[in-house]
């Protein structure tokens, strides 16, 4: 599951945990995750004995479900409220000054 905003969610069913759950992660935290979701997935493939059981698994659930919300309401855009500020993100990228690199970052000749 992906949403226009970029959250990805994750639905875990047992036998990895007691319950089926759904875990929902926004694109800063999927960034900071994706490490060690790669090696998970590597290890999967290379049939490593994994480190992650129902026990751990559940254990985390437990955690992320205890973790406070931020206060306040923040309202997902909608798909045009968010086409609308890509194409912004996107148009200021493509106008940008080009980056010239300081001299003193050349490689000297050899």
């Amino acid at each position: 599951m992906v949403s226009h905003a970029g959250h990805v969610g994750l639905a875990i069913a047992p036998p990895f945990v007691d319950r089926q759950s759904l875990v929902v992660f926004d694109p800063l935290q999927l960034r900071r995750l994706a490490p060690s979701l790669q090696s998970a997935l590597a290890a999967a493939h290379a049939d490593i004995a994994p480190v992650v059981t129902p026990a751990t698994v559940s254990a985390v659930l437990a955690f992320l479900t205890a973790q406070p919300w931020p206060s306040g309401s923040h309202k997902e855009p909608s798909l045009e409220q968010a086409g609308a500020e890509m194409q912004d993100r996107y148009r200021e990228f493509l106008t940008r000054e080009p980056y010239l690199r300081p001299a003193e970052h050349n490689v000297p000749d050899a």
